[in-house]
């Protein structure tokens, strides 16, 4: 039996490894290191193909929104596992603080979500479904979503690049073009992610919650989550050496409506935070130009004040108004030059009107 096995290779890879997990569609290997440093190689001719650490990438005013991410935290840059796609173009990355989605072929990064516990990937199952009349109708509806949102998500420096794209994409309205871009969205992706002690999240195209296993009691510590490659039975065995098999056909059954639904979140998603993005931009711009216009009628204000040898400063001045009803004669002159009576009946036009 010894005989029937030998050595093909025997290589170095440098660094004490963590763990390794195989590609099912090519000669990939994925190396993770205990430094958590991930290597990608071809196994027949060990060449390199990609080096990475994988971290989150976010904005410091998001890092408190959907999750408890804190890129301080040295257990959320764990790698706890790498799991690859079905089709070995993508990969994703379990880490203590959440999920990374990347591609294989040039390392950007994806996706990801956060989560307030470590998350654990395990299989990433696709599926190809029939692709009927109702699907095509589907898709086509899908791209008119599209196209409407689109003037959403192009900024105003943008408008000319959109224009143009937007009628090549008015372009593309063909049965035969509809029909590629089904076939191209066809198939479904199931990602089986552990994320506490009794949950066992399925993500379609391994980022959309789609639905959660919530187990009993009678299994703690998960070590294992299969589905299996028809997507109707799944397997999950714990720490003690439990196994449970639990039936999931309705993934199999509506995978169609399924692909599209999580299409649709995910456009509706990248739009609201676009939207968001763009909120926070305009609050920051209005509160500097707001913040440069208030230190700018300030810096007139104490100019004023010392041109008549007042050496209040300006907030002193506005502190003895507000609490004792007397103006210098420096901040009297400063308020007329700054609002003049029709501005001021204007205001106080406002404020009667908003108070009836």
């Amino acid at each position: 039996m010894a005989g029937d096995f030998s050595l093909l290779q025997e290589r170095t890879h440098g660094n004490d490894i963590k763990f390794i997990s195989w590609c099912p569609a090519m000669d990939l290997l994925a190396i993770v290191s205990v430094e958590n440093n991930i290597t990608i190689f071809r196994f027949l001719s060990w060449q390199r193909l990609l080096s990475m650490t994988p971290a989150f990438t976010i904005e410091n005013d998001q890092k408190d929104q959907g999750g408890s991410n804190n890129s301080d935290n040295m257990d959320d840059r764990s790698v706890l596992s790498l799991t690859w796609r079905s089709d070995g173009k993508q990969f994703v990355v379990g880490m203590g603080g959440g999920i990374i989605i990347y591609n294989v072929e040039n390392g950007d990064l994806v996706n990801q979500h956060f989560t307030n516990h470590s998350a654990t990937t395990y299989s990433w199952i696709s599926l190809a479904h029939q692709i009927n009349s109702s699907f095509i109708t589907a898709t086509s509806q899908f791209e008119r979503t599209q196209r409407s949102l689109l003037a959403i998500q192009c900024s105003p420096n943008t408008s000319s690049s959109t224009s143009s794209q937007s009628s090549q994409t008015s372009q593309t309205n063909s049965p035969l073009d509809i029909l590629t871009k089904a076939k191209e969205l066809s198939p479904l992706s199931i990602l089986l992610t552990h994320e506490n002690d009794c949950t066992v999240v399925f993500r379609a195209f391994g980022v959309l919650p789609i639905a959660k296993l919530a187990l009993n009691d009678t299994f703690t510590g998960v070590t294992s989550a299969q589905l299996s490659t028809d997507m109707r039975i799944c397997t999950i065995v714990d720490s003690k050496g439990q196994a449970g098999t639990f039936q999931t056909n309705i993934l199999a059954t509506h995978s169609p409506d399924i692909a599209l639904l999580s299409l649709y979140a995910s456009t509706v998603s990248d739009t609201l935070a676009l939207l968001q993005s763009d909120i926070r931009t305009l609050a920051r711009d209005w509160k500097n130009e707001c913040t440069s216009f208030i230190e700018s009628k300030l810096d007139t204000l104490s100019s004023m004040l010392r041109d008549q040898a007042v050496e209040s400063t300006p907030s002193q001045e506005f502190l003895i108004l507000f609490s004792t009803g007397l103006c210098s004669p420096p901040l009297q002159q400063f308020l007329l030059n700054t609002f003049p009576e029709q501005m001021l009946r204007k205001a106080a036009k406002g404020i009667d009107q908003a108070c009836q």
